[in-house]
């Protein structure tokens, strides 16, 4: 409680960027209600909500600066899996880091395109679906850890399909088509599938487990009798 109320005042008196400050209050105001909860309910009440306490992390602002360089990552990532897909299609183009030229015109992987917002939104839903259909840590982590991959696939794709349609349907669609402009929930949808489709593996892997541990302790107790 008392590292929650010296980070909300720090974030509250001290000077400096506004996002920072943001940070330190919401974190500082976290810590308290955590350490507030910990203190009413106890060690085994606390230990039973850890998971919703700890979800409220994402409720924290992230800087600007760290924002700056988690879409950096993002972008020259997208560019590395937009270069392989444009190798599968046979696409044929030059690259100049996140510039790409191709028959017709040339894209630029730019910031906007790092799809920072939606990978994000992707990491909380996963993270929340993972707690509730997974019971192990180990493939929750998993399940977390694909969110980064699964992210550059849906970028690279939406790039891909955008390019593929402008030349050969409408020119217009990538310059300012709905598409390009409001279609990013399509591409989400995309990553919700493959994400999906992760997770139904992951817990039919627990289920397979649990099933010949069971079988297992069965033959040994048959062994005993």
């Amino acid at each position: 409680m008392a590292a929650g109320v010296g980070l909300y005042f720090a974030g509250r008196v001290l000077g400096g960027e506004l996002d920072v400050r943001a940070s330190l209050t919401t974190l500082g105001a976290l810590l308290f209600w955590c350490g507030a909860y910990l203190v009413i309910y106890g060690k085994n009440g606390s230990r039973r909500a850890f998971f919703p306490l700890a979800f409220f992390l994402f409720a924290v602002p992230i800087p600007a600066l760290f924002i700056e360089k988690i879409i950096a990552v993002l972008v020259v990532g997208s560019a590395y899996m937009t270069r392989l897909l444009f190798v599968v299609f046979r696409v044929p183009f030059v690259q100049d880091g996140p510039v790409f030229y191709l028959p017709g015109l040339a894209i630029e992987v730019a910031q906007q395109c790092s799809g920072i917002r939606s990978s994000l939104a992707l990491l909380i839903t996963t993270v929340l679906a993972g707690h509730i259909f997974l019971r192990r840590f180990q493939s929750q982590a998993l399940l977390a850890l694909a969110v980064f991959p699964v992210a550059l696939f849906k970028n690279a794709i939406r790039i891909i399909t955008l390019y593929l349609l402008s030349y050969f349907v409408d020119m217009r669609i990538i310059m300012g088509g709905f598409l390009h402009k409001s279609g990013g929930f399509v591409f989400f949808g995309l990553g919700l599938v493959v994400l999906g489709s992760i997770l139904w593996l992951l817990r039919e892997g627990e289920r397979r487990d649990s099933g010949l541990k069971a079988a297992l302790d069965a033959s040994k107790i048959k062994k005993i009798n």
